[in-house]
């Protein structure tokens, strides 16, 4: 684990100096570079540092070292922010670009209300965070593998997890809203 934390802060200090358009490039699916690192690590401890170095990488691109991922970590008592939420769930989801059209319609990209509590949905208070995870539904099954739905990032681990294993069904009551962009981009 010292190893591969070692190379994750040799890989986030080289990412910095690249440009948010490099960042991308390099974040992209076809990346090879990301392509052979992903495939060598499968657990979710390892697929979250992975999340993170991203994070890390490009908020530093866009002149803030840490507001992408400070939601992430945010410390007892401090107020979150949504600040970089969108960017990171961009980059999370970068091979599932449906997931980034289903964020911004079911929390509008915010992880957070103006008071910094995680956000719950209107017609659904169990609904929880940036991808509107339902507790009701998920809140054992995320436990169980070590994830809070409150967090950012485990929100959008658990949100991964359930689209590949049902699509997009879980969503499906904001369809209208990010159905029309998935037929167009299927064209």
């Amino acid at each position: 684990m010292r190893n591969l934390a070692c190379a994750g802060f040799l890989f986030s200090r080289r990412l910095k100096r690249l440009s948010s358009k490099s960042i991308r490039h390099l974040i992209a699916p076809e990346s090879d570079l990301v392509a052979g690192i992903w495939r060598e690590l499968r657990t979710l401890e390892k697929r979250l540092i992975i999340l993170a170095i991203i994070a890390i990488a490009l908020s530093g691109s866009l002149g803030n070292s840490s507001a992408a991922i400070a939601q992430a970590t945010v410390a007892p008592g401090a107020t979150a922010s949504n600040v970089g939420v969108e960017q990171l769930v961009e980059a999370y989801f970068t091979d599932i670009p449906i997931m980034v059209d289903i964020a911004r319609c079911e929390s509008h990209m915010r992880q957070y209300d103006k008071n910094g509590l995680v956000i719950r949905g209107e017609i659904d208070s169990n609904d929880v965070g940036v991808m509107q995870i339902n507790e009701r539904y998920h809140k054992d099954i995320a436990t169980k593998l070590g994830l809070d739905l409150e967090k950012l990032t485990d929100n959008l681990v658990y949100a991964r997890r359930l689209y590949e294993k049902q699509g997009s069904d879980p969503w499906v009551s904001s369809k209208k809203c990010w159905g029309p962009k998935a037929e167009v981009a299927a064209r």
